[in-house]
């Protein structure tokens, strides 16, 4: 299977779909690159999509994020910093 084969719809709604079972692992654990601009991010919306994840992460995938600063929580900016010190970024 390729991400051109993964059922997208047009679009998506909270109150009728599943959007971690219906779009985001599917769609991740098909992708080889993942972009996202947020207001708000949180690490618990990465661990909902982890099976979709461990497949990205299989086929080295790889994810910027942009993110307001303002809103991360303690422990997301602690995540950031090990995983910048993990994988060599300044």
């Amino acid at each position: 299977m390729t991400l051109q084969d993964v059922a997208i719809h047009e679009d998506y709604r909270s109150d009728r779909n599943d959007l971690i079972c219906d779009f985001y692992v599917p769609c991740l654990s098909q992708s080889v690159r993942y972009d996202r601009a947020v207001g708000f991010f949180s690490s618990t919306s990465m661990a909902a999509v982890a099976c979709g994840l461990a497949t990205f992460i299989r086929a080295e995938g790889k994810m910027r994020l942009i993110a307001s600063p303002y809103l991360l929580s303690a422990k997301d900016v602690e995540y950031s910093k090990c995983t910048y010190d993990v994988l060599g970024i300044a």
